[in-house]
């Protein structure tokens, strides 16, 4: 008979100390901080897709304000308007052997580089990739792009707009 209090005075004392320990662990928190860290240019090399020049054009390539690049194809012209494109011709900046923008792939999937134009400016330039390139980038390289800008059909004093879009590709 003793050995049966006992048996239930070990039973009681293991349940009480079960219950104690499990009520301290009925209300935990953790608060972290979080940082997102500085934003990048898309020149910056640390950035997921870099832009950079690569041709004699100096301001082929400028960082806007807001970090974003935009592309200006005057400048293979000395940006000068009044030089402009001749209507009805084709241009190349940069050629097939010698790009004048390098993209640079540093995500971790593969990114496809492609040009819309706008709707008011159909089908008059073109990227295309230089030096046996690609327009599909794998993971940690780059392609050299040059670009074709067709005027022809287009009215004269017009000015023609572009996007070039980037995508990855899972």
């Amino acid at each position: 008979m003793n050995k049966l209090k006992l048996s239930v005075l070990f039973i009681f004392a293991a349940l009480s100390i079960a219950s104690v320990g499990s009520a301290a662990l009925s209300s935990v928190s953790f608060d972290r901080s979080a940082s997102a860290g500085q934003i990048l240019m898309d020149t910056d090399k640390n950035v997921a897709v870099q832009v950079s020049n690569i041709s004699k054009y100096t301001n082929l390539v400028k960082a806007e304000s807001d970090g974003k690049v935009s592309i200006s194809l005057n400048e293979a012209i000395n940006n000068n308007s009044a030089n402009g494109f001749n209507t009805d011709a084709i241009f190349e900046i940069g050629s097939p052997t010698s790009g004048v923008v390098r993209i640079k792939n540093n995500s971790d999937i593969p990114i496809t580089v492609t040009l819309n134009n706008d709707l008011n400016s159909t089908n008059s330039m073109s990227i295309i990739p230089a030096n046996n390139s690609s327009a599909t980038i794998g993971v940690g390289s780059s392609s050299d792009f040059y670009f074709t800008i067709n005027t022809n059909g287009q009215d004269a004093l017009k000015t023609l707009n572009a996007v070039i879009h980037v995508e990855g590709n899972q």
